[in-house]
């Protein structure tokens, strides 16, 4: 009987525990690397996906303010000098001329001349852009200052830390002076400027924060 050579002995004997250690330690650290690529990934797709979910709702209240601005106008009549904003009169009427146009408090006629108003306010603790619509057939009985009056206009997912809104001209340019010249307290197209900055509500370190802007003119001319 012949006996084994020592080439064909090595042939037989497998691998060894230091191999088997090698390739389980490099298998193990590819693994790692290709889980961590993956989550890496993940994570930058969903980021992706919120920040345009956040960057849409922020241009649909934008929209749905610019509509009301473009087909109505200004109500001048919330803002002083002289407010009479019936039926809900301001605890502090806002100076649009002291402010240079500036207010966190929009106040609008749309093109049938209801009342149609804009401001942010806590819901549940989290600021929320609302809105509130009085018909000027009913607004006697009908008031903005009660919270069920008011619509939300931003996703739940979604809050406002800040918002601002510039008005111009400051007086009414459909408002004719009790002397003359000129007739006007203004002679300029009413133009609101509307400014929002957003939060998504989560639970990651850096939430998305998504600031906005546009100008608006608005088409109604009454002279």
């Amino acid at each position: 009987m012949r006996r084994a050579s020592t080439a064909e002995k090595k042939d037989t004997q497998g691998f060894t525990l230091v191999e088997m250690l090698v390739v389980v330690a490099v298998f193990s650290i590819m693994m790692l690397v290709a889980t961590n690529i993956f989550l890496i990934a993940s994570k930058s797709s969903r980021k992706a996906a919120s920040s345009q979910r956040v960057q849409g709702d922020v241009r649909f209240a934008l929209e749905a303010i610019a509509r009301e601005v473009r087909f109505g106008t200004i109500d001048y009549d919330c803002y002083a000098p002289n407010p009479s904003c019936d039926p809900e009169d301001l605890a502090t009427p806002i100076d649009l001329v002291a402010n240079a146009g500036r207010t966190e408090f929009l106040a609008l006629r749309d093109a049938d001349g209801n009342r149609v108003r804009y401001a942010v306010m806590d819901v549940n603790g989290v600021p929320k852009l609302q809105v509130c619509f009085i018909d000027i057939g009913a607004e006697q009985i009908s008031k903005c200052d009660v919270p069920e009056a008011w619509q939300i206009v931003t996703p739940e997912e979604v809050k406002i830390t800040n918002s601002t809104f510039f008005l111009f001209p400051f007086l009414n340019p459909f408002k004719l002076r009790a002397s003359i010249p000129p007739p006007y307290d203004a002679n300029a197209q009413p133009r609101v400027t509307i400014v929002l900055k957003t939060q998504q509500q989560t639970d990651e370190v850096s939430p998305e924060v998504v600031s906005a802007q546009t100008s608006v003119v608005s088409r109604y001319y009454a002279r």
